[in-house]
């Protein structure tokens, strides 16, 4: 069994300013007191083998004053590999297997009133410097962070070392963790520590600080912080301590602290410290301020809530294009996000104007402020120009009227004269009917900053109300320039007001008449069964039939108007009237003949739709209806003067 580091520890705790064992581990019983953690094949493990199989350099044997030694079980790193293939379970590592790995106290230790802190341990470590070595690390925030304290490469035996660091007097939990990093160089033995031992000294009263809350809580990126941080420092400081306020990073460690303001002072009792926090510190929402004393070495709590640090908004603004001197004042628009405000030399009401700003070069800045009430900025520039004023005549018409409902397409001619700018956009205008521009509408534009002649091909649609004043003009953007109109008025005629009266129910049979009814009169008849003015019933067939009547007026523009008639069969009606003509036998099954008083010409045949089933052309004896499907029929039979209808059936 190790005893020796137990006795010296016994030894080391008496007096009333003497050593205090904190920490000892000779890893007799395993590496419970230990968390293993890491990448790659050469990894910690705690044995006590030192023979390298054979194939690897055999690790050295302990001195002395090792508890335990020659060969006593140690920590070290061991190639996994190795040692399954090899029965190589010693200090040794695999070049070809880069690995980083890890052993950290599992349970802290605590340092309060205690100072001196020392950490010692044997080791030895070959490997390869800058490629292949060991690192002593500690925490003092629970194993959050860690922070490189030495590093170990070509010692190949056993050496003790002894290390202190200020930092590690009176906090809560300190830890120190033993890191292998290894590349493809480097010898053995690897990485080995034994007879671990943390000791401080004690004595007198523990001197702690408590730090307070600290406002404000949240503020802007950029903010300029000043404020007083206040603490309760309680104990004995010595004349030469300096109370330092720290602030943590974005994440609450203080593994790196700012010093945000310092108290010379070994006063204890409630004090403050004058702060100033800098706006570069990064966006952040866990920042944490504490209080530190140097003598003795005192860590304090934290403020106890998290501190925010808001990102400002990103803020753009569009580019501007030139505006000439005389142009009226523009809306400025292009900031995002929107809700912002804009100012510069000419700006007023979210408006510049570029007569008040004058000629030249200028800058417009847009402002937002967001819901944490954080602000940012973007700015460009707007350049005013003399743009001395050109002029613009407006071409004639090539057509000065027509009708309403017709779209008109054109060449518009103009003459400009003087400087337009790049951007400029001509545009040719409409009136109203009654020659206002206060409404125009754009019938036509010209992207150019050209002058002279030019030509912009327009169109007017037909939707344009009717109007006998219209005029048309052409009109620039940069600099805004308005054209002369045309000089004469332009006529829209309005359509004709046309109407055609309804028309009564008509039979099959009756005669070709006259339509009338259209208003105004002089107009035009159409449609089915029309030819000249008249409606042939038996030509427009059985059904309804749509009626056309359309006019033109004097100033040749059109309109219709239109009526559906009804052509029918008027089977029974005509039945009734007509005592001369009688069929027999109807029902009819194979034929049938007619009798009349009157000469027939002929007899068609039809379905109730119309459709001509069978013409009879000579009608003095029997009509032969045996290949005519049964059902009911119409027989027109045409006389003299007219044509009569009577119903058939076939059976």
């Amino acid at each position: 069994m190790k005893k020796l580091l137990l006795s010296a520890s016994l030894l080391l705790s008496f007096g009333v300013f003497s050593q205090t064992t904190l920490f000892q581990d000779d890893f007799a019983a395993g590496s419970g007191n230990w968390s293993m953690t890491g990448s790659g094949d050469n990894a910690w493990t705690v044995n006590n083998t030192y023979w390298g199989g054979g194939w690897v350099t055999d690790t050295p044997n302990q001195p002395g004053a090792i508890s335990g030694s020659p060969q006593s079980s140690y920590m070290h790193i061991m190639s996994g590999l190795g040692c399954s293939l090899l029965s190589a379970c010693n200090a040794n590592f695999d070049t070809g297997s880069p690995s980083i790995q890890n052993a950290a106290m599992t349970t802290g230790v605590s340092t309060i009133g205690m100072t001196n802190v020392t950490v010692d341990f044997w080791y030895l470590c070959a490997g390869f410097t800058g490629n292949s070595y060991g690192n002593l690390e500690y925490s003092t925030d629970g194993g959050g962070s860690w922070i490189t304290q030495s590093t170990y490469s070509g010692v190949a035996t056993w050496t003790l070392e002894s290390q202190t660091n200020a930092i590690w007097d009176n906090v809560a939990d300190l830890r120190i963790r033993f890191k292998w990093q290894n590349g493809a160089a480097g010898n053995d033995p690897a990485f080995s520590v034994d007879d671990i031992l943390i000791v401080g000294t004690s004595g007198g009263a523990s001197a702690t600080i408590a730090t307070a809350g600290f406002t404000p809580a949240s503020w802007c990126y950029g903010d300029i912080i000043t404020g007083n941080l206040d603490f309760t420092a309680t104990g004995t400081f010595n004349g030469p301590n300096v109370y330092t306020a720290q602030m943590s990073d974005a994440a609450g460690s203080f593994a790196a602290p700012t010093v945000i303001g310092t108290l010379p002072s070994s006063a204890s009792g409630t004090l403050s410290i004058p702060v100033t926090i800098l706006g570069t510190m990064p966006v952040g929402s866990a920042y944490r301020v504490r209080v530190i004393a140097s003598d003795p070495s005192t860590t304090g709590t934290d403020n106890g809530t998290d501190l925010e640090i808001f990102a400002l908004p990103t803020v753009t603004l569009s580019a501007y294009s030139n505006v000439c001197v005389g142009d009226p004042a523009l809306t400025l628009g292009g900031g995002a996000p929107s809700g912002g405000t804009y100012s510069g030399t000419g700006v007023s009401g979210g408006m510049f104007t570029p007569s008040t700003a004058g000629v030249g070069t200028h800058t417009i800045t847009y402002t937002y402020t967001n819901t944490n009430g954080c602000s940012n900025t973007a700015a460009q520039t707007i350049t005013v120009d003399p743009c001395a004023a050109g002029t613009i005549t407006t071409g004639a018409m090539a057509q000065m009227s027509w009708c309403y409902g017709t779209t008109l397409t054109d060449v518009l001619d103009f003459t400009a004269t003087g400087t337009f700018n790049g951007p400029n956009v001509y545009s040719a205008e409409m009136s109203d009917g009654a020659g206002s521009f206060a409404l125009p509408t754009v019938i036509g534009t010209l992207p150019s900053s050209a002058s002279g002649s030019l030509t912009i091909n327009i169109a007017i649609p037909g939707s344009m109300p009717a109007g006998t004043g219209y005029r048309i003009r052409v009109v620039a953007s940069d600099p805004v320039t308005i054209g002369t109109d045309n000089g004469s008025d332009i006529t829209i005629y309005d359509q004709p007001t046309v109407s055609l009266g309804a028309y009564t129910d008509v039979c099959i049979y009756t005669p070709i008449f006259t339509l009338t009814g259209g208003v105004p009169s002089g107009g035009n008849y159409s449609g089915p069964g029309i030819a000249a003015g008249s409606f042939d019933p038996a030509a427009a067939g059985l059904g309804t039939s749509q009626i056309t009547y359309t006019v033109v007026d004097v100033n040749g523009c059109s309109n219709t108007a239109q009526q559906d008639i009804i052509v029918d069969a008027c089977a029974g009606v005509n039945e009734l009237d007509l005592a001369n003509i009688q069929l027999y036998p109807n029902p009819a099954m194979e034929s049938f003949s007619i009798v009349s008083d009157e000469p027939i010409e002929q007899a068609i045949l039809t379905d109730m739709n119309g459709r001509i089933v069978k013409i009879f052309s000579d009608v003095s004896g029997e009509l032969d209806v045996r290949e005519v499907p049964e059902g009911l029929y119409l027989v027109q039979i045409q006389l003299d003067n007219t044509i009569q209808t009577v119903r058939l059936v076939i059976r």
